[in-house]
């Protein structure tokens, strides 16, 4: 026998009367960590390198894996008793739509109609307690999470709704996003919402408040009583670009929550390994997926992609010199390539249209970049800008404002800052000047240029990779390309591979 009883919003505890069935339990809930070969702790032998959900000293399993337990019990055709409210709400569709209908949205001073889509969408997160929704830039999230803040204060006033992003740029967005949407209906965002960042007010004061993640993190490590002063009030959990959040530190902040049953998390695209799913699922519920970018190409909602995957490929010397070299070595020699930033360089200024270069290391890497566009440039009227973390928050906005009304600009951005969330509708350029592990920052990135502007027939995006290859041996950077391909592929999106030699 499995029982199931409620802890608190962010665990439940279990209760299993055979220790061999607990052990497969815990194995169930038990998988390898993604890169822990590469992690210290598995290196020196103080950890085996897995990631275990269910605690069997606490006998604690995060709440959002209810499902998963009963699935578990099904495979093992053991009994199962579960206390816990179910995840799934009856309420009825079309009160949710007809609500929906209500708030008359707007946006840029025009009223808009939510997509099919984005209907189906909103009437199943509200019909969940907790759920991930899986939809990808461009397709309407700030939309979604507007809607349910609002069907949420209706029913019940006395909520505290805390709607977590990435960065203070996103606070910024998102807080304008909702005014935006108000402007039809007559809500009054600065009575109702909130932000809380560096420098804002630090009291939960409305109903709504919109953080970061950074900020959350640093007022728990000091102990400070504003954090405590959320935790106990917050009851609904709002967490955008969901896919970030499976980190120790991230986890064990939203582990405080224990008031916020009801919890609902956005993301464009999760990275495909078992245990992240597992672990977001545990904190935030199970995923769906709302629509995908292809589907959003086909209907015309989003700007048609074409990627060059530009493979650089370095002189025989080097290549035999650097032969067997580990990645971080690979990343070091290629952002020092002259040659290399030479062609970036070159190839922006050579771009038509409102071109983003993304990149990792300010000193090192985005300022030569920035440096040799400014002094190649030979149109005075052509604006560059360099973007990085110490570019306040404003200032950041104020330059993605005026790329808006500029039809012919670089813009030079720390790939953290830029890749996610920031909605410029006239790019039509992306510059990858570094390549990355990340297939969800691939994806997120390729965001930015997806956004719908008059006279834009697309956006291409520029996968620079490079290859650094010696006969047999296949370089990192270039085995990383080929994955980004393969998945490119996948998604059907029209892409094509350029070889060119340094």
């Amino acid at each position: 026998m499995i029982k199931l009883q409620p802890v608190n919003a962010s665990f439940v505890r279990v209760e299993i009367d055979d220790f061999g069935l607990e052990q497969d339990f815990s194995d169930f809930f038990t998988c390898l960590t993604p890169g822990y070969k590469f992690m210290p702790k598995y290196k020196s032998g103080i950890w085996d390198g897995k990631t275990r959900l269910y605690n069997q000293r606490t006998k604690y399993l995060p709440a959002g894996l209810v499902d998963v337990a009963k699935k578990f019990a099904a495979l093992r055709e053991e009994e199962i008793e579960v206390n816990i409210e179910s995840n799934e709400m009856s309420i009825d569709p079309e009160e949710i739509l007809s609500f929906v209908d209500s708030l008359n949205l707007h946006a840029r001073g025009k009223p808009i109609e939510l997509r099919e889509y984005q209907r189906e969408a909103i009437v199943r997160i509200i019909q969940q307690r907790r759920c991930i929704a899986i939809a990808p830039t461009s397709s309407g999230k700030s939309a979604l999470l507007y809607c349910l803040i609002r069907w949420l204060l209706a029913k019940e006033p006395e909520e505290r709704i805390l709607l977590v992003v990435p960065s203070t740029q996103l606070v910024e967005q998102m807080y304008s996003d909702f005014a935006d949407y108000s402007s039809g209906n007559g809500w009054d965002v600065e009575q109702e919402v909130q932000m809380l960042y560096s420098g804002k007010e630090k009291v939960f004061s409305k109903s709504v408040m919109i953080s970061t993640w950074q900020s959350l993190n640093s007022m728990m490590k000091n102990g400070t009583k504003m954090f405590s002063d959320i935790v106990e009030q917050t009851t609904v959990g709002l967490y955008d670009e969901a896919h970030g959040y499976k980190s120790t530190e991230v986890i064990k902040t939203m582990d405080k929550f224990i008031h916020a049953y009801r919890r609902v998390g956005t993301t464009g695209t999760l990275d495909g390994s078992k245990i992240n799913e597992l672990t977001l699922t545990g904190l935030m519920g199970p995923t769906f997926q709302v629509t995908t970018t292809k589907q959003l190409m086909d209907d015309g909602h989003v700007t048609p992609l074409k990627i060059q995957a530009i493979v650089l490929k370095h002189p025989e010397e080097t290549r035999k010199f650097y032969k067997g070299m580990k990645y971080t070595e690979e990343i070091n020699y290629i952002v020092a390539s002259e040659k290399r930033n030479t062609f970036i360089s070159r190839l922006a200024l050579s771009c038509t249209g409102n071109t983003l270069i993304l990149y990792n290391f300010v000193d090192r890497h985005g300022s030569v970049i920035y440096d040799e566009i400014v002094r190649r440039n030979k149109d005075e009227n052509r604006k560059i800008y360099f973007i990085h973390g110490a570019v306040a928050t404003k200032e950041r906005e104020i330059i993605r404002k005026i790329v808006e009304i500029e039809s012919n600009a670089i813009i030079i951005a720390t790939a953290s800052l830029f890749s996610t969330g920031t909605n410029i509708p006239s790019l039509e350029n992306i510059i990858f000047a570094i390549p990355t592990k990340s297939t969800i920052r691939v994806r997120q990135s390729i965001g930015r240029g997806l956004r719908l502007k008059t006279g834009k027939k697309f956006c291409t995006l520029f996968d620079i990779s490079d290859d650094i290859s010696y006969k047999s041996y296949r370089n990192t950077i270039l085995i990383l390309l080929f994955e980004r391909i393969r998945i490119d592929d996948q998604e059907q999106f029209d892409y094509k591979i350029v070889k060119i030699d340094l």
